[in-house]
């Protein structure tokens, strides 16, 4: 059985995420000939929890464009849905976990750093 190494948390991401108000971000999710809009609730630099009003599939290959307050063109990436909530848990909207494969390109890697670089982005989760 493989333990944690001892944190504040005992998270186990590497990466730090931020919690984000939903008021100040939209993302809209492309994938299966449709899009859906939404709000994301918390970010890192491999992935994001996001709330949709339709639960996407876990292993669906999605294109998101992620818009935050103060960023005027949105971060564009592929990724993978991870995780869904359970629907008895998490009625209405749906939230998920989207972990990010790649981003469409260098300029929206670059901003999505930038991003989280800043102090922009609020509370560390």
């Amino acid at each position: 059985m493989k333990t944690l190494e001892p944190n504040r948390s005992n998270e186990r991401r590497t990466n730090e995420r931020f919690a984000l108000q939903a008021n100040l971000s939209h993302v809209v999710v492309h994938g299966n000939g449709s899009s859906l809009e939404g709000h994301v609730y918390d970010i890192s630099g491999t992935g994001i929890r996001l709330e949709l009003d339709k639960a996407l599939a876990i292993g669906q290959i999605v294109e998101v464009d992620f818009f935050f307050a103060g960023i005027l063109k949105g971060i564009h990436f592929t990724g993978v849905v991870t995780r869904v909530f359970d629907e008895i848990d998490d009625p209405g909207p749906r939230r998920m976990g989207i972990e990010i494969l790649r981003f469409i390109s260098d300029a929206d890697e670059l901003r999505m750093n930038s991003l989280l670089d800043s102090a922009s982005l609020g509370m560390l989760r």
